[in-house]
């Protein structure tokens, strides 16, 4: 309403903010002002009328220039044109790692991890079609009242075992492990057909067991599919992946992911961000390997060998390949990287640094031997407008 309009109000004595409030679009409150005819004439004592009035009309005016600024000081800088950059910073130990939630689902793939990468293109080049996965099924131990659950037997090999001596076999740690089985459904896990590795939304206990059923393109099956599963006395043969309170002599240790690590922040949307591994157990921060080829770490290692379009650099430009999503997951905020024991990396990979660098951390469970280990970390900074912080609501 017109400024004007407001102050020729005859008998009116509120002064609604949704009505007067200039700049009523970028306003979220609603002002109210009222002035009260008896407690105006008590408040200043005036009996005659017209002085009365002229008095009302002028505290119109300074109630409105009071809304005025009150809403222009009120407005949410988040909704301005221009929004201010969230820097977002996070800083990890290479022994931080995310745990029990990654997984290899067989050998095979293990050992294609690495050499499957181009070194100059930072491509991941199929080895076999007939080895890419076309169903796989993942199993989680369960109690023997759940609704879903299933008896059955998880093995290191399922191969081995014909479906007619299921009933002969015998427990034993970390390799032959009997007990009732819940199948995931499949919004509970994802998976790549053709790097041959799972995840879990969420990682499961320690204590948790993990066991699984696959088929590939060439209609090899490893493991009972839920669908051949027999309706009548139902036991599943399933392929052991982890087991209980996992240890490094359980044959299936080498199939948990060591090399992915959690940013602390998710849905990246293609914003600017940096990774930089930092050598510091010398007490400074040493970003080329001091020794051998000296090239940064994030070069070695996989994480800057190209440009922003795409081309191989030696030694690289300086800047992470966020574009890469072979190795940076943006919209879950995960650093995958190609080496499966990225900083203790083997003589055959070609991600690998100068040996004596290397950080012994990935055969042991000891607390102590892990912290003692301890040589780099990998700093993460995040400029952006619409992450989302994991810490945070």
């Amino acid at each position: 309403m017109p400024l004007t309009s407001a102050l020729s109000r005859p008998r009116g004595l509120a002064v609604p903010g949704t009505v007067d409030c200039p700049g009523r679009q970028n306003c979220q409150e609603n002002h109210s002002v009222r002035f009260p005819r008896r407690l105006m004439h008590y408040l200043l004592g005036l009996i005659d009328e017209k002085r009365f009035n002229v008095m009302r009309k002028l505290l119109y005016f300074i109630a409105i220039v009071f809304i005025f600024c009150q809403c222009e000081t009120s407005k949410d800088p988040i909704s301005s044109e221009i929004k201010p950059n969230y820097i977002f910073q996070n800083r990890l130990k290479e022994y931080q790692y995310i745990k029990n939630q990654f997984f290899l689902v067989d050998f095979y793939y293990q050992s294609i991890f690495e050499s499957s990468f181009d070194p100059l293109t930072m491509r991941w080049l199929i080895q076999d079609l007939g080895k890419r996965i076309i169903q796989l099924d993942v199993w989680i131990n369960d109690l023997p009242t759940g609704t879903s659950s299933v008896f059955g037997w998880a093995v290191f090999d399922p191969t081995l075992v014909h479906p007619d001596s299921i009933n002969y076999l015998q427990s034993i740690p970390g390799q032959n492990v009997s007990g009732f089985y819940r199948r995931l459904q499949h919004e509970e896990y994802d998976y790549d057909e053709f790097r041959g590795y799972f995840w879990l939304k969420s990682p499961i206990a320690e204590d948790g067991i993990i066991a699984i059923a696959y088929k590939n393109s060439s209609e090899e099956k490893f493991g009972m599919l839920f669908q051949d599963i027999p309706s009548q006395n139902p036991i599943v043969l399933l392929k052991l992946i982890k087991a209980t309170n996992m240890r490094p002599d359980y044959p299936s240790w080498p199939l948990l992911m060591q090399n992915v690590y959690d940013m602390g922040i998710d849905q990246l949307y293609g914003e600017k961000f940096d990774v930089t591994v930092i050598y510091t157990r010398t007490g400074k921060e040493i970003l080329v390997q001091p020794l051998g080829d000296q090239r940064t770490f994030n070069y070695l290692m996989g994480l800057d060998r190209l440009n922003e379009s795409a081309k191989h650099i030696v030694g690289g430009d300086g800047i992470t390949d966020r574009f890469n999503s072979l190795i940076f997951d943006i919209y879950n905020g995960y650093i995958l990287f190609p080496s499966l024991r990225p900083f203790d990396p083997s003589f055959c990979t070609q991600f690998k640094f100068d040996n004596s660098l290397a950080v012994e951390i990935y055969n042991t469970k000891s607390e102590t031997e892990i912290l003692n280990q301890h040589k780099f970390d990998i700093e993460i900074t995040i400029q952006d407008t619409v992450s989302h912080n994991k810490n945070q609501p």
